[in-house]
């Protein structure tokens, strides 16, 4: 993706380092050359499945929460809507999880 291209092949390492990762987890990983401390990745897309916007919802929720508690007072969102699951559904879910907390 662009994100990955701009933060370096550092997180792509580091992402595959870390796989697999089940559905509904958030992982952690260094933000590369973005600028940023640290990059939450949501494993919301379960590969056998078509793209659920609940799960995208709770994994956007579970992230925000780990960031409060990390004390981060921004958080960027960069997502993708999955197989089944339109641009404007994917962005209402993640707005959702976002503003739970």
């Amino acid at each position: 993706t662009q994100v990955l291209g701009a933060a370096g092949p550092e997180i792509e390492k580091a992402t595959r380092a870390l796989a697999p990762v089940t559905a509904d987890k958030v992982v952690a990983t260094g933000a590369g050359r973005l600028g940023v401390g640290v990059l939450l990745h949501v494993a919301a897309l379960d590969p056998l499945k078509a793209a659920d916007a609940n799960r995208l919802r709770r994994g956007v929720e579970t992230a925000a929460q780990q960031a409060r508690k990390a004390g981060h007072r921004r958080v960027g969102v960069v997502f993708a809507p999955g197989r089944g699951l339109s641009l404007d559904e994917a962005a209402a879910a993640v707005a959702r999880g976002a503003m739970r907390h």
